[in-house]
């Protein structure tokens, strides 16, 4: 049984870490060369570019965490002069950068110093975070495609990280040519994709393969966004990438079912052999006849084309194709084809003479068309 926790939001307190002060030390220490501590909020030592951090300057933070303001000690008689910055986000004491040395001489690094803190931490902070949430998104996604789904559980979880999973209406996969998975990290490319995408999109890593679950419902739009994805990306790597579209997912217990349909289409060779945005709703027949054996499908091509060369099999498509998109008409083929019908009907004779199958007749013409599908799959 899986628990649900709920977590109340509170502010977030920001905290640097140790790896951040170190970070921020040894991009300083390139800049100046006194004597550089970094403290937390609590005034307590993180990082500083000598061994150790005296425990006057210790001291010194606690007044720093305690007042947040800046504070010299620069009195003569005192060992340990130096000045503490206190360093805020948001309005909020995250850091304390401590220098030592006379007033005069670090007071001209003083803001210097705190500008180059705010930026780097306020890049690591956004790291962190980046890399959290994809954590989450990876989580969430293992879940979605999960053989037993706790349908209550994941929307809660889901809800908490921001999506709706009952809004997602499609399923992409995204196909990275194998040597391009060398220039980018899967990361990089989901962050190109993210990038692209609307807040409510998911996209996220599954079996290594990139998915985006989308919650836009119109097929065109759904088309136009992949197809910015698909252009950046292709701008970015070697080789273009190819993209399979999924049927509508109706439930959330669709996805596994969608992920499956968009992975079977990126399999077809005359999909994988090239790029582009490919649609399963647009391959169902082929995907059919994908899983066919070869032993089969190239006794029914033999069958019905016999030794037609590579040649007279591909005008005999083009011709096929053209006379079935416009239902079987001579009149709007023959315009299509800027042939005479007297031409067309020719050809279509020609096709019945080296084939025995008559393209006027439904069935046959059905027989016809299945053959050359088998045809242009098996190569």
């Amino acid at each position: 049984m899986k628990y649900l926790v709920l977590i109340k939001k509170v502010k977030t307190v920001m905290k640097i870490n140790q790896g951040q002060a170190i970070n921020i030390v040894n991009n300083l220490k390139g800049l100046i060369y006194n004597d550089i501590f970094i403290l937390d909020s609590d005034g307590l030592a993180l990082a500083s570019n000598k061994d150790i951090i005296d425990d006057k300057y210790i001291v010194y933070g606690k007044a720093v965490s305690r007042d947040n303001k800046i504070l010299v000690v620069n009195e003569e008689n005192l060992n340990h002069k130096c000045i503490l910055i206190p360093v805020n986000l948001d309005d909020e004491l995250v850091a304390i950068i401590g220098l030592s040395g006379d007033f005069e001489n670090v007071s001209q690094y003083g803001e210097i110093i705190v500008k180059v803190t705010e930026i780097l931490l306020r890049e690591s902070i956004h790291y962190e975070r980046k890399i959290k949430s994809r954590e989450n998104d990876r989580f969430l996604m293992n879940e979605l495609f999960s053989d037993t789904i706790d349908y209550h559980y994941v929307a809660s979880k889901a809800k908490l990280l921001g999506y709706d999973i009952e809004s997602f209406k499609v399923l992409s996969i995204v196909d990275i040519p194998y040597a391009d998975k060398r220039v980018m990290t899967y990361e990089d490319i989901v962050d190109c994709i993210e990038s692209c995408l609307k807040p409510s999109d998911l996209v996220g890593i599954y079996e290594t393969n990139i998915i985006i679950l989308q919650t836009e419902d119109d097929p065109a739009s759904i088309k136009k966004r992949l197809k910015t994805i698909k252009d950046y990306l292709d701008k970015k790597l070697f080789s273009p990438i190819t993209i399979g579209i999924s049927n509508k997912i109706m439930h959330v217990g669709d996805i596994k079912m969608a992920y499956y349909q968009s992975l079977k289409l990126l399999q077809i060779p005359a999909i994988k052999a090239s790029d582009g945005i490919y649609d399963f709703e647009d391959y169902a027949l082929e995907l059919v006849f994908f899983g066919i054996s070869p032993q089969i499908s190239n006794n029914f091509i033999k069958n019905i084309f016999n030794n037609l060369t590579r040649k007279e099999m591909d005008e005999i498509s083009k011709l096929l194709e053209v006379y079935m998109n416009n239902n079987g008409s001579i009149n709007q083929t023959s315009k299509v084809l800027f042939i005479h019908k007297n031409t067309l009907q020719y050809r279509l004779n020609k096709i019945k003479d080296k084939t025995g199958y008559n393209p006027r007749d439904l069935k046959q013409l059905y027989r016809l068309y299945t053959a050359l599908t088998f045809y242009y799959l098996r190569d």
